[in-house]
Formats: structure tokens, C-alpha cells, sequence
């Protein structure tokens, strides 16, 4: 953690002292150093939200603002934010979710939150001209929102960490290119918190890639 939060301020700290000594004086590089010094900081805010975030899941401190929701509605809102992400990587992101699904009884920020983690996950492990499909279910008095990918999969070795906080498949990746490793951990407490459960199959092959599956109580008609 110290690590992913030194980087950016590393960065941030060598613009600031190129401004103040002068090196950095033509409007058109200082304009440069502000912009960067923005998504560093924006990057900050991330990484202590996401920290913050995991210590409430951990106390039971994280409040959830319930209500009855249409699958197919809080598919469709997370597709449309995570699509741009989708679209600059060129990969087909198809939401198959059905209208006529059971609602369920959720906090729409958090539960949304969880599942444009997942997304955002699937997205940077496939490769352009890959496909990511989002499938809404119906099974055993569940809902089950299933994401498949044609990316790089999942190894054996990995697959059983997948949910670990702290833990990347690739130890050596760029933070800004994956945060603190918190996002698949944050999305499974989220899901658990609601009362559901969630699972990852993989044979770890490129190209067939893997398949995130959350399973969601549908919401029981209130007794009159």
C-alpha cells in the first residue's frame, strides 16, 4: 500500500519542485505538469477511497441504502458507465440481461459499484477485438448476473486468490493500472453484504478467458 501511494506522490512532489526552481517556466509545460499533478492526485483519492471502503466492509460500518430494482435497469446503468472503457480498448461489451427478471433488494450505489468492478476488471484482462458479455438468470430463487470475457484468462495457481485483498495476478503491473488489488476483494464483501455470493471459473487459456458469476436473493413479496 505504501508502495502505490509513494508513486504518485513521487510524481506530483518532482513537478512541484520543477515549478518552484523554475525548470518547468513555458505555459505550455506548466499546463502539462497541472494536468498530470490532476490525475495523480485524482489517482490518491481513488486508492484511499478503495482503503477506506475496506475497512468499513471489514467493521460492518458500510450502511446500504436498500431498494427494489430491476436487474436489467442496474445492468444497464453500469454497462453504459463502464462502456466507454470498452469502447477505447475496442472491445464488444453486449449487455444480456432480461426485462421480465424478479427485482431484487439492493443498495443501487453499492451494488453497482461492485459490478462495474467487475466489468472494469474484464475489461483490462481482454484484448482488443475482444467480447465481454454481462447475462441476467433466473435460477433456483436466485438472480445470477454472469460476466464472461475472451481474455487472458486465469491461471490455476491464481484462481484461488482472486478474491484476496492486496493480491495481483501480476505483481509487477503499473498501480495506475490496477489500483491497490482491492477492487475484486471490495465487489465480493459488497455482494456478500446483500446476502448473495459470487464465483470465478477459468481454465486459464487465452482466448476463452473467465467467468465471474454473482448469485442475488430476489426480493420476497412483504407479507400483508
Amino acid at each position: 500500500v505504501s508502495h502505490d501511494l509513494r508513486t504518485p506522490l513521487t510524481v506530483i512532489k518532482g513537478y512541484l519542485e520543477g515549478l518552484r526552481s523554475g525548470q518547468i517556466a513555458d505555459r505550455r509545460t506548466a499546463e502539462m505538469a497541472f494536468d498530470a499533478m490532476h490525475t495523480e492526485v485524482s489517482r490518491l483519492l481513488h486508492l484511499v477511497d478503495d482503503l477506506r471502503q475496506a475497512s468499513a466492509l471489514d467493521d460492518g460500518s458500510l450502511p446500504l441504502n436498500r431498494q427494489s430494482m430491476a436487474p436489467a435497469d442496474m445492468a444497464a446503468d453500469t454497462v453504459s458507465r463502464v462502456m466507454p472503457l470498452a469502447t477505447a480498448q475496442e472491445i464488444d461489451l453486449h449487455c444480456e440481461v432480461p426485462a421480465d427478471l424478479p427485482l431484487i433488494n439492493i443498495d443501487p450505489d453499492r451494488m453497482g459499484q461492485a459490478l462495474f468492478n467487475l466489468l472494469e476488471n474484464a475489461i483490462r484482462h481482454t484484448p482488443s477485438g475482444g467480447t465481454i458479455r454481462l447475462i441476467g438468470e433466473c435460477q433456483d430463487g436466485q438472480i445470477s448476473l454472469i460476466i464472461q470475457d475472451t481474455g487472458e484468462g486465469i491461471s490455476a495457481d491464481d484462481l484461488p486468490h482472486i478474491f484476496q485483498r492486496f493480491y495481483r495476478t501480476d505483481p509487477a503491473r503499473n498501480p495506475s493500472e490496477g489500483g491497490l488489488g482491492l477492487g475484486l476483494s471490495i465487489s465480493k464483501s459488497i455482494i456478500e453484504a446483500h446476502g448473495g455470493m459470487i464465483k470465478v471459473e477459468s481454465e486459464g487459456v487465452p482466448g476463452k478467458g473467465s467467468i465471474f458469476t454473482v448469485c442475488l436473493p430476489i426480493k420476497r413479496a412483504t407479507p400483508v
